[in-house]
């Protein structure tokens, strides 16, 4: 989402392709805001990263390797509150703070999914594996992506 100028395509769960603009990017989180037309939409209840546990059962849900939609792979939460430095998409590295850490498989394509708990409830976002590990997976914490989300929400209506 690098090119400002770029036109969008969201491709739904139902196989339809809608087009959407990019309202905010947000590079250091990885995370985007996007408008797509139409509306009606099913949204999945936020929840709350601070009462994660580790062990606690998750779902990581996404287009694995860009190839297989609607994905879903199971795991624990494995870690909280970690640091870890991911290549960026030019290649540059970043450094995450405070993300989760899973073992539900994350793959390529996965980056941008919900992560969510027994309840249904999204608790993270899917940003980054270890190359060359086995199930090690990062989420950026739904209670930080929602503080983005309010700090966007502030700006647009000023």
């Amino acid at each position: 989402m690098a090119d400002p100028n770029a036109e969008y395509t969201v491709l739904l769960s139902d196989g339809s392709q809608k087009r959407a603009q990019v309202r905010y990017r947000d590079p250091v989180h990885d995370l985007a805001l996007l408008n797509i037309e139409g509306g009606g939409y099913p949204a999945a209840p936020l929840g709350d990263a601070s009462l994660l546990r580790l062990g606690e059962r998750v779902a990581a849900i996404g287009n694995a390797l860009g190839e297989y939609a609607n994905s879903v792979s199971t795991g624990i939460v494995s870690g909280l509150n970690r640091t870890v430095v991911a290549r960026g998409a030019n290649g540059t590295p970043v450094t995450l703070r405070g993300v989760l850490q899973t073992d539900a498989a994350i793959n390529p394509g996965n980056s941008g999914g919900p992560l969510i708990n027994l309840r249904g409830e999204v608790v993270g976002v899917n940003v980054a594996t270890v190359a060359g590990s086995e199930n090690i997976g990062f989420s950026i914490p739904i209670n930080e992506v929602k503080r983005v989300l309010a700090e966007v929400i502030r700006e647009a209506r000023r």
